[in-house]
């Protein structure tokens, strides 16, 4: 409550006059904040004997809010979006169903990256204030397994021998020889060798982890084996032998005929 200077009876007052009493601003000297101006309900004014009373009204403004969306961490160059929200009255508790309304029922996810999961928001309610009405939205990588599978002769599908899988790794993440080591074992790429079989080769390390399609092809080819002829006369007796000649190495498992 703020008194002015007495008028002469039935003179007017006008916002000029009390301008003069109270100041240039008076209407707003008292505004409050996250309010609007004032608005004087009975201006100008006839003096009378008594009631001479001018009531100043602030309203609360309305302020508009902001959700930013980020991957990985909320560092600003980790900023991919920005989504603005319709103005909210000050003082008053912005909520995810209020979000919704103004973005969409899938507003906490309508950014999220390919393998990432879902969104977090850091500081909901949020009550509305003058400025700084931001929300954050954090997504951070999901984790996805992979496989490795195991071939002999040839990668067709009927050649698979066994299968073996590993732990989930981060998304976009480098699978490299030594962390398959670390979850299937230091004999990873051989556990599964046939016998007359070669070690194996992994068809695509390293490999980056993706949302699907995680999976080391190992494959196992044929060794080759050399043979000798033993010649004896008489009998098959060691002391008989008479000679030895050796041929060349052939596939394991073929068959060595009189030809070869």
């Amino acid at each position: 409550i703020e008194s002015g200077v007495a008028k002469e009876y039935g003179s007017s007052l006008t916002d000029d006059l009390i301008a003069v009493d109270l100041g240039e601003n008076w209407l707003n000297q008292h505004q409050p904040t996250g309010y609007g101006v004032g608005s004087a309900d009975n201006l100008p004014l006839t003096i009378g004997m008594e009631g001479n009373v001018i009531r100043v009204l602030y309203e609360k403004n309305s302020y508009g809010y902001t959700v930013e969306y980020y991957k990985d961490s909320l560092d600003a160059g980790n900023r991919i979006a920005v989504e603005s929200g319709v103005a909210k009255e000050y003082g008053s508790s912005l909520t995810d169903d209020l979000v919704a309304v103004d973005l969409g029922e899938n507003w906490l996810n309508q950014h999220q990256p390919t393998g990432y999961g879902v969104g977090s928001a850091d500081n909901l309610p949020l009550t509305i204030g003058v400025e700084g009405n931001v929300i954050r939205v954090l997504y951070e990588k999901n984790s996805y397994g992979y496989t490795v599978e195991y071939y002999k002769d040839s990668l067709d599908a009927g050649n698979r021998i066994a299968e073996e899988s590993g732990v989930a790794k981060e998304y976009g993440s480098s699978l490299t020889d030594d962390l398959i080591a670390v979850d299937l074992g230091e004999n990873w790429l051989n556990q599964h060798q046939p016998t007359g079989y070669g070690v194996g080769s992994a068809d695509n390390l390293p490999l980056t982890i993706g949302v699907e399609g995680n999976v080391i092809r190992v494959l196992y080819e044929k060794n080759s084996y050399g043979y000798t002829v033993e010649y004896y006369k008489d009998s098959l007796d060691a002391g008989n032998r008479i000679a030895e000649e050796s041929g060349v190495a052939k596939e394991y498992g073929s068959s060595l005929t009189d030809d070869l």
